[in-house]
């Protein structure tokens, strides 16, 4: 036999993706492309955000999710290290343009205004950013995610922080500082002075 003609021998496909829409799409070619659905068998996806994860999810739910993903999106590693790192290392670039801004208008100081902070997401990243706006004793910081109502159980019961700045982020969490109906959104948005995308 000719060992290159052989299915096995095919080079194998990885698709990294953020955020789900590029592995959608391809689901949606393989599913519907008859001459590419053998294809599947020789590439599986990586999604690393949980929106993400819940766009491939209703596939998943159905059985029509034909080529294998990991959800890296909600593993102890990355929550527990990427999403603090990320908030703690945005956070000096957030309140340094909240503070340019202010100064901008009437020589006003951020430092000493009290703001309110609208974050569009509630994932790891989002509930650590609110921790460490809402340390800072002079902004309020609120979170709408419509996604949230759907997972909370990813969010609360499968640990969706983890160490020191997940603990802070939990502290500062109440429930009249998330939203996740669309009709909250609109109101949100005129209230807040800074939004900010997680």
């Amino acid at each position: 036999t000719n060992a290159g003609s052989r299915r096995e021998d095919k080079p194998l496909v990885v698709i990294m993706d953020d955020g789900g829409m590029l592995l959608e799409k391809v689901n949606k070619m393989l599913l519907h492309t008859p001459a590419l659905s053998d294809g599947a068998r020789f590439m599986f996806g990586v999604e690393q955000t949980s929106s993400g994860w819940q766009r491939l999810q209703k596939y998943d739910n159905s059985g029509s999710l034909v080529l294998p993903v990991y959800n890296v999106a909600r593993s102890f590693a990355k929550l527990k290290y990427e999403s603090p790192l990320i908030s703690h290392f945005t956070m000096p670039r957030v309140l340094s343009n909240i503070t340019q801004t202010r100064n901008g208008q009437k020589g006003r100081s951020a430092v000493g205004v009290s703001s309110k902070a609208l974050i569009l997401g509630g994932g790891a990243i989002g509930m650590n950013i609110q921790a460490h706006l809402n340390e800072t004793g002079v902004i309020e910081a609120k979170i709408f995610d419509p996604n949230l109502g759907k997972s909370s159980s990813i969010n609360k019961n499968e640990g969706g922080q983890h160490g020191e700045d997940a603990d802070a982020a939990e502290d500062t969490v109440t429930e009249n500082s998330i939203f996740t109906s669309s009709t909250d959104l609109e109101p949100l948005l005129e209230e807040s002075d800074i939004i900010i995308g997680a």
